[in-house]
C-alpha cells in the first residue's frame, strides 16, 4: 500500500485559514490602492448657503486683504503680477498648518466677476486646482461651492492621503464657515434686521 503525502492545508483548522485569507485580502487591497494612487489626485467639494448677495461675496473671494481672513491655514498673500481676480494674475500664498509653514504660487485660470473664481496652485508639497462658484439662490442668498483637487507631489503622500482626507474636508468647511462669519454684517443682512418686526 502506497503512502499518500499529507495534505497540510486540509489539516489547518478554520482559524488558520481565516488568518491567511485576511492577510491575503489586505495584501491585495494594498496593491490595488498603490496602483490607484500612483498618479491619482483627490477631490474635495463642499457648499454652503450664505445670506448675502454674490456681489458682496466677490471681493472676499479675490481680494488679497480679505482672502487670508477666511481661508483656513492661509496666513498671507502677495500679488506678483496682474490685478486681483483677473485671469492670469499670479500671487504667492503663505500657509501654516500647526508648526509647518510653506508657500505656493497661484495663477488665476478663470475669473467671471461675481460668479466664478478658479486657480492653479503649486508648491513643493502638492499641486491644487481650486474652483469657487457663487450661485444666487434667492434674494440676499448665495450658495458658495468650493471644489478642490489635490495632487500630492510625493507618492508616499498620495498613498497615505486617506489619513488626512478628514483634515482637508474640515479645512474647506472651516473656510466656508469663516466666510459666512466675516460677511454676516452685509447690507442685505442689516436691511433684513431693520425690517424684522
Amino acid at each position: 500500500m502506497a503512502h499518500r503525502p499529507k495534505d497540510r492545508f486540509r489539516d489547518w483548522n478554520l482559524y488558520h485559514k481565516s488568518v491567511v485569507g485576511l492577510l491575503c485580502s489586505i495584501a491585495v487591497a494594498m496593491v490595488v490602492h498603490a496602483a490607484l494612487v500612483y498618479d491619482g489626485a483627490f477631490h474635495i467639494k463642499h457648499e454652503k448657503l450664505i445670506s448675502v448677495e454674490a456681489a458682496t461675496l466677490w471681493p472676499w473671494i479675490i481680494s488679497d486683504d480679505n482672502r487670508d481672513r477666511w481661508t483656513t491655514e492661509l496666513i498671507d498673500t502677495g500679488v506678483l503680477s496682474g490685478d486681483a481676480g483677473q485671469k492670469g494674475t499670479t500671487r504667492l500664498l503663505f500657509w501654516k498648518r500647526g508648526t509647518k509653514r510653506w508657500h505656493s504660487l497661484e495663477k488665476v485660470t478663470e475669473s467671471l466677476p461675481g460668479r466664478v473664481f478658479a486657480s492653479y496652485q503649486e508648491s513643493d508639497m502638492d499641486k491644487r486646482w481650486l474652483r469657487i462658484d457663487l450661485v444666487p439662490a434667492g434674494p440676499c442668498q448665495t450658495r458658495v461651492e468650493i471644489e478642490e483637487t489635490i495632487f500630492p507631489v510625493t507618492y508616499k503622500d498620495r498613498f497615505w492621503f486617506f489619513l488626512s482626507k478628514d483634515d482637508q474636508d474640515k479645512r474647506v468647511i472651516g473656510s466656508l464657515d469663516a466666510l459666512d462669519r466675516w460677511t454676516v454684517k452685509s447690507e442685505c443682512n442689516l436691511t433684513e434686521q431693520k425690517t424684522a418686526p
